[in-house]
Parts: C-alpha cells; sequence; structure tokens
C-alpha cells in the first residue's frame, strides 16, 4: 500500500515540473505584436465646418515581447487603387491640401502598450471639391513598424470623406 501512496505522489510530482517547464517555454514562443486600433474603410461624417477637424489612429502592442516600437503611418494610393479594383469603385485619392499629419509617428517604448497617431482634415475644401453628401475622397493609410512585427490584418485603414450640408435653423 505504501508503494501505491509513493508512485501516486511521485507522479503527481512529475507532472507539476513538467508543467511548470511546459508553462515557461510557453511564455517564450508568443511574440509580440502591433496593430492598428480600427481598420479597413471607415466613413468620416462631418458637417461642414470651415475649422479643420481632427483624427487620432490608436495603435496597440500586444503579446508578451515588450520592445521599443516605432509604428509610421503613409499614404499608399496603391491601396486605394486596389480597394478600387476589388469592389468596382471610382474613389480618388484625397489631395494633399486637405489634410495634414500632425504626428504621423507613434513611439511605443518598453511598458507603454498604446498611443495614437494623428491627422487633421478641412472639410471646407473636401466640400469644395466634391459638395455636400457625396463621397469621392479617401486617404488610404498603411502602418509600418520598427521593433515588433505589425499584424497584417491590421494595419491598412481607409479613410472615406463625406461632409454634410450645415443645418441652418430660424426661429
Amino acid at each position: 500500500m505504501n508503494k501505491i501512496y509513493i508512485l501516486v505522489a511521485l507522479l503527481m510530482l512529475s507532472t507539476l515540473i513538467i508543467g511548470c517547464d511546459s508553462v515557461d517555454s510557453w511564455k517564450n514562443t508568443i511574440p509580440g505584436v502591433v496593430s492598428v486600433g480600427t481598420t479597413g474603410a471607415i466613413t468620416l461624417e462631418t458637417r461642414y465646418t470651415s475649422e479643420p477637424m481632427s483624427q487620432e489612429i490608436a495603435v496597440v502592442k500586444g503579446g508578451l515581447e515588450d520592445i521599443n516600437t516605432t509604428i509610421r503611418f503613409s499614404v499608399e494610393k496603391a491601396m486605394l487603387d486596389s480597394m478600387n479594383h476589388i469592389d468596382g469603385t471610382t474613389y480618388e485619392l484625397l489631395p494633399e491640401s486637405c489634410y495634414l499629419f500632425t504626428q504621423n509617428t507613434v513611439s511605443l517604448n518598453v511598458g507603454v502598450r498604446s498611443g495614437k497617431a494623428v491627422f487633421q482634415y478641412d472639410p471646407a475644401k473636401i466640400e469644395a471639391l466634391c459638395g455636400y453628401n457625396t463621397i469621392i475622397y479617401v486617404l488610404p493609410l498603411v502602418a509600418q513598424s520598427e521593433g515588433l512585427p505589425l499584424n497584417k490584418e491590421r494595419r491598412i485603414v481607409l479613410y472615406k470623406f463625406k461632409i454634410l450640408q450645415p443645418d441652418i435653423r430660424t426661429n
């Protein structure tokens, strides 16, 4: 009977040791990754205003690996061309005079898990080009990373711009 207790105790101890070893080796196999918070085609509907509007682009770092990482956003017309081809649309690239990056680079140092890029767009200039309530222009942005790799499925965002007619009321 004592042999059975000793055998069960040894079996439990070996399972515990093997289990701990598996957890430690598991920790080293999950890489870190960076992702853009919201991706795909996003329509920005804005009431007409003569003031520029700001748009934030969230970036998050995940996984167990945590190293200094820099993410840069760039305008990629090829993404717009690809979307037009796939969707059968004829959107045009938003002219540079209609937007300005106030921060197109995001630095995520060790211990920092999220950040944001910011650009401004000018509803008055967009409206002057295409009028109200239409979507003609798109700003196709692609994230690139130095440090942790980017999640390939969460690195592209295509902003569509729709300027809504002002709501004029009389009392």
